[in-house]
């Protein structure tokens, strides 16, 4: 893994946001100098404080551990979910019917 590509992502990300890392760090609830650390490429974070990274940046785990190749899903699948959200219940109970469906179909 590119320790150095997954901090920039991070940094990315909280730029976007218009958050300072002090901001993230208190989000995700590490230290400041862990989270510092983690944005300069200078480290792995555990699974759980990564989720929790990820959470604090609003983003998804695959985003900032694979940058460049997951966020066009990640986007697309959050895009779409704010859609249905806007839709009636009955299209939103149909749309969850027909994934659960297909995901739980045997290839």
């Amino acid at each position: 893994m590119d320790f150095v590509k997954q901090g920039k992502e991070m940094r990315r990300l909280r730029m976007s946001l218009g958050l300072t890392q002090e901001q993230v760090a208190e989000r995700a609830g590490i230290s400041y100098g862990h989270y510092r650390k983690l944005e300069s490429g200078n480290g792995c974070p555990s699974l759980d404080k990564l989720l929790r990274i990820a959470d604090a940046l609003e983003t998804t785990a695959d985003v900032i551990l694979y940058p460049g190749k997951s966020q066009n899903y990640s986007a697309r699948m959050r895009m779409y979910y704010e859609e249905l959200q806007n839709r009636p219940k009955s299209v939103q109970k149909a749309v969850v019917t027909m994934l659960e469906t297909m995901l739980n179909m045997e290839e």
